[in-house]
């Protein structure tokens, strides 16, 4: 997982030059298009893996996935920060279903909600 942040170089393919229609986007959205000496790079996805809206802005969070040698598909996924906290609420509900039933599951997402709502207040 990283938080990715606008001090983070993105690019789509690092050993290649960018089509202009990329570092156009690139640029409007502020990232520096120019190789740097602490560049980091990533696959960048313009799509919250969640809600399906473009990431116009950061910080975004990315997550890594398994990709075989070889395999050139996309290994990342691009959330929102609120869909990230969201994407992880609804995966551990997932999870506790599995290990410890439904009823039980849904039993603890209720208290959490609740939780939530109580330190909003």
């Amino acid at each position: 997982m990283a938080i990715v942040t606008d001090k983070i170089f993105t690019v789509k393919d690092p050993f290649k030059d960018f089509e202009p229609e990329l570092k156009s986007q690139l640029a409007e959205i502020g990232i520096d298009t120019q190789p740097r000496d602490d560049t980091v790079f990533y696959d960048f996805c313009d799509e919250c893996f969640l809600c399906g809206k473009q990431i116009a802005t950061f910080p975004a969070v990315m997550w890594h996935g398994y990709r075989p040698v070889g395999d050139n598909s996309l290994l990342q996924i691009w959330f929102h920060p609120e869909c990230a906290k969201s994407f992880c609420e609804r995966l551990m509900r997932d999870y506790s279903e599995i290990k410890l039933g439904k009823t039980h599951a849904d039993c603890i997402l209720r208290r959490k909600k609740k939780q939530v709502q109580k330190n909003a207040a």
